[in-house]
């Protein structure tokens, strides 16, 4: 019993980390947020946003 108990407290656990850090996609592609495209671009929020609005 358990034994039971540990493996499902560790199932438990990466269901959370797999929550945490999944998205959910949209016609099965996954897009990235402003602050992750500005990590990514190495680009400031107010550059990201004068080229949206270009």
């Amino acid at each position: 019993m358990q034994l039971f108990v540990q493996l499902m407290e560790g199932v438990l656990k990466k269901l959370e980390r797999y929550c945490a850090s999944a998205r959910p996609t949209l016609a099965g592609e996954i897009y990235l947020t402003g602050e992750e495209v500005c990590e990514r671009l190495k680009l400031s929020t107010r550059t990201l946003q004068e080229y949206r609005s270009r």
